[in-house]
């Protein structure tokens, strides 16, 4: 609101600047007692400024406004499993959203002092093994609203990236609780002890989700080496039952939903912009490679290979080479673990 209280306002120009974005000019203003009013659509801090101007000359005034509305909801987003040592973002999202104008106190477990920043997003390095408790304070003037979640934080861990049939997208809300609901169930039909997995499904279409396979947190620190070798073991189980569709949920009375695998991960998991650029490199080898495969391919069959008699007395010239089994005794294994868990 605007108010000329001294000056011959019938006579003079007033130019108002609202900061976001809007200028109005008044010329022969009218006096009144409820001034000039705006409406500002989005939070944030405004820079206002009134000019006034008549024949005996000008005068302007500068003022900051604190525009702000209620906080309706706050969410918290963190990954549900973060490497030991390691940097997690965790983010605080906002409804509606607001721009510089709430404070955010990040409490990390028992810790008596919280991190204060002016921003939805932090990084922090957690250094204890085990669940860590994550609560974020919004702070909107007087209303302070909060959510908490709990990360898992191992020293290392296995995932699988996985995709859903085609028919769940059409009933995908993109909201979080139904995220986590399906979460739950892929890890309640997947037959597999609750303390070692872990399921997180992204936001937006089509519907993705990482699977998180974890140590057994009873093995001691000693028996690291047989604990990562257990996971591969496990690991080869899900690929082998992802491959097969054996995992899978009804989702109403006639849809079905069956959980793939996308793509196989390892611990720690690298930012977006590196896994892009690694596939093109590998796309790229892949290519090199094959051309030279071919060359090599097409030099030999134009010069004929010399007779060995080494290979002769080896007993290896002029025989068929043995075809290398798919499984070996690892696989063989992990797939009679996984008939044991699936239909027992």
């Amino acid at each position: 609101m605007v108010q000329l209280k001294a000056g011959d306002s019938l006579r003079t120009s007033i130019q108002l600047d609202f900061g976001d974005g809007i200028k109005i000019t008044y010329s022969n203003l009218s006096r009144t007692d409820d001034g000039i009013m705006h409406i500002y659509r989005t939070t944030g801090i405004y820079r206002v400024t009134a000019s006034a101007e008549n024949s005996q000359g000008s005068d302007s005034s500068t003022l900051f406004l604190h525009i702000t509305s209620p906080v309706e909801r706050v969410y918290l987003s963190v990954p549900i499993v973060a490497i030991r040592g390691k940097e997690a973002n965790l983010t605080a999202v906002v409804w509606p959203s607001h721009t510089r104008t709430l404070t955010f106190f990040w409490w990390f477990d028992n810790s008596s002092e919280p991190i204060i920043t002016l921003e939805g997003s932090i990084s922090y390095t957690f250094q204890r093994e085990g669940k860590n408790k994550v609560t974020v304070q919004v702070a909107s003037g007087s209303t302070v609203m909060q959510d908490s979640k709990v990360i898992t934080v191992k020293e290392f861990f296995r995932s699988l990236l996985l995709s859903f049939s085609p028919a769940l997208d059409e009933h995908n809300p993109d909201i979080p609780e139904w995220r986590e609901d399906i979460g739950r169930v892929v890890r309640a039909v997947s037959g597999f002890p609750r303390d070692q997995l872990l399921v997180s499904l992204y936001p937006g279409l089509p519907t993705t989700a990482e699977l998180f396979i974890l140590p057994d947190e009873h093995t001691a620190s000693e028996h690291k080496r047989g604990s990562e070798e257990a996971l591969e073991t496990i690991s080869d189980i899900f690929v082998t039952a992802l491959n097969q569709g054996l995992i899978q949920f009804e989702l109403k009375a006639d849809t079905r939903i069956i959980v793939y695998m996308t793509q196989q991960t390892l611990a720690p998991l690298v930012d977006s912009n590196s896994i892009h650029s690694g596939s093109a490199m590998l796309m790229l080898l892949t290519v090199v490679f094959v051309g030279l495969a071919a060359f090599f391919i097409y030099k030999f069959k134009r010069c004929p290979i010399p007779y060995s008699g080494k290979l002769n007395q080896m007993g290896l010239h002029g025989q068929r080479p043995r075809r290398t089994p798919l499984l070996n005794e690892r696989h063989k294994k992990a797939k009679l673990m996984f008939s044991k868990t699936f239909y027992r």
